[in-house]
């Protein structure tokens, strides 16, 4: 990645982060630590930024990534 596209993918990061109202030190302080929702997200708008997705795309695919893996957690399964 060069300096330009490293900046453009950083600012890409800075508005999904203000669009899904995330303060952007605890995000980087998370993903620095390795915790699994920041690595989630920030596997998810690296993708985005790659194909060159809108932030408001990016932020519609979070969303609906987010719901189906909170449905998917609290949903009773058969065996319960």
């Amino acid at each position: 990645m060069t300096i330009h596209q490293d900046d453009n993918h950083y600012q890409f990061c800075l508005g999904i982060l203000r669009l899904l109202h995330i303060d952007k030190e605890e995000f980087f302080r998370g993903l620095a630590t390795n915790n699994r929702y920041e690595t989630f997200l920030y596997s998810w708008i690296y993708r985005m930024f790659i194909k060159e997705k809108t932030k408001e795309e990016t932020v519609k695919l979070i969303y609906r990534v987010r719901r189906r893996c909170y449905f998917n957690s609290i949903l009773p399964t058969e065996d319960a």
